[in-house]
């Protein structure tokens, strides 16, 4: 199945960022439509009585590719957007202080500046990202097991994005084999396995491979620090 297969719901954005007043929101459904703009961004799912199956009907799949530019530097002035809704390639500006910094450099006797480059780095915990979804049609009860941090929110996209009410969507994290921050945000497959148990009407599970979290899970990092 495609985004084109998947109906309205697929094609509802959201952001995976939480909101803040400082970081641009990206907006991703939950699987591609005409553009991939990263490496290991989903354009298709199958579904399968097995892993096996799956992965033997995942080399039947055969997408046309173009390449699109690419942006090595995000601070560099560029045509290259990887987000045609925000103007350049920087998830946001912060700025702190503390006190009246004016007067405490002006009354210093010694200055001193610094610039820190802080590369980027990404969660591997033991468990890699995974869901179980189940969808009871009688009771009208959508119940997702998921290995998150973040259970409520989840919930949340969930419900906002699949027109359901709060009592009708349960999410439990049982045991999570670490998370490091990487299962702290609301992925595209938390939403579309949910979709995919409701549009079928039986239980889907859904667990990356080591592999996948490298490419597709949140990183931290590539941050630029500037210190007086």
């Amino acid at each position: 199945m495609t985004f084109a297969d998947l109906g309205e719901a697929a094609a509802r954005p959201f952001a995976i960022v939480p909101p803040h007043a400082a970081l641009h929101g990206k907006n991703f459904c939950v699987l591609a439509s005409d553009r991939a703009r990263f490496v290991g961004e989903a354009v298709a799912v199958v579904l399968a009585e097995s892993r096996y199956a799956a992965e033997d009907a995942r080399t039947l799949i055969d997408v046309s590719w173009e390449p699109l530019p690419s942006v090595q530097d995000p601070t560099a002035p560029s045509g290259a957007r990887v987000h045609d809704d925000i103007p350049d390639n920087l998830a946001g500006r912060v700025t702190l202080s503390r006190g009246d910094v004016t007067a405490a450099l002006a009354a210093a006797p010694h200055r001193a500046s610094l610039s820190l480059s802080i590369g980027r780095a990404g969660g591997q915990p033991m468990e890699t990202r995974g869901l179980v979804a189940e969808y009871n049609a009688m009771a009208g009860l959508l119940t997702v097991w998921a290995s998150t941090q973040a259970p409520h929110q989840v919930r949340q996209f969930i419900c906002e994005l699949l027109d359901l009410p709060p009592h009708r969507v349960r999410v439990i994290a049982p045991d999570v084999g670490g998370g490091f921050g990487a299962k702290l945000i609301v992925y595209p497959e938390d939403v579309l396995i949910p979709l995919l148990a409701m549009r079928f009407g039986r239980p889907v599970r859904w667990l990356e491979d080591r592999l996948e979290h490298m490419l597709t899970a949140t990183q931290e990092r590539t941050q630029t620090h500037t210190v007086e």
